[in-house]
């Protein structure tokens, strides 16, 4: 005959469904409240990478997008180990295949009624999308090259110190608030803004482009402007003039006419 204590053992094992009785004064771990801290924590840092994205957003031409109709214009320049490199050059058939083109006036000007292309509208309107109607310029997040100029890659020198790519932007070109980037990708081209690409090392300023004061008159380089020095339509090869060359008569001279 079993003991009698061997079956109140085998009662309580019924009891209990066979399991294991808790042992006095333990507590069961509180899975609902660590799960209620980590979805905390997880929200917490979402919402700093959003907050930052958004400022990154904001400084880097966030905001309001160009349609179709909008004729915008933001300043830009080629800034290499310290020596600010000529405006970009003008070619008409870049002008007619790219809504965001240059008129050699250090400008950036976003006309996407001229190609009706979607590719220069709204958040497709980049600098990336402007540097890809300037052929042999080359900017990745490590590489710049200059048309027709040297390659640098992050770490050849500058000044004799390793220079890295950098893309300074000023959402407004009068102000000083700035945010630096790698990726023109991510630059949305906004009206009045002002670009400064860079290969420079850390001991290097990025200046803004010299081109700002232009922005008073956007329009002044295109071929629509009425000028006494415009050429005729077709003339020429596209290219214009380097920026600064004057055309115009020498102050108190009589300006000559054909008969």
């Amino acid at each position: 005959m079993a003991p009698r204590s061997t079956g109140r053992k085998v009662s309580r094992a019924a009891s209990t469904g066979g399991g294991r009785s808790r042992v006095r004064g333990t507590r069961a771990t509180p899975w609902g409240w660590y799960s209620s801290m980590a979805l905390v924590v997880v929200l917490g840092v979402a919402g700093v990478v959003y907050s930052r994205d958004q400022r990154i957003q904001q400084l880097a031409g966030g905001g309001p997008h160009p349609n179709g109709r909008d004729h915008w214009h933001a300043a830009y320049a080629i800034d290499i180990c310290g020596q600010v490199q000529p405006n970009l050059v003008e070619d008409a058939s870049i002008i007619s295949a790219h809504g965001l083109h240059t008129h050699a006036d250090g400008l950036v000007h976003v006309e996407p009624f001229v190609t009706g292309s979607s590719a220069d509208t709204g958040k497709h309107a980049t600098l990336a999308r402007f540097l890809a109607g300037a052929p042999g310029l080359k900017l990745t997040h490590n590489q710049v090259r200059y048309p027709g100029g040297k390659l640098y890659k992050n770490g050849d020198k500058c000044a004799n110190r390793p220079g890295t790519v950098q893309i300074r932007v000023w959402p407004d070109a009068k102000g000083t608030n700035s945010t630096t980037l790698t990726d023109a990708g991510k630059i949305r081209i906004r009206d009045g803004m002002a670009i400064t690409i860079a290969f420079v090392s850390g001991t290097q300023d990025v200046p803004k482009p010299a081109s700002i004061p232009r922005l008073a008159e956007p329009s002044a380089a295109e071929p629509s402007a009425s000028t006494a020095t415009t050429a005729p339509a077709g003339a020429g090869t596209g290219a214009t003039q380097p920026p600064g060359a004057s055309t115009t008569a020498p102050p108190g001279s009589s300006p000559t006419t054909t008969p």
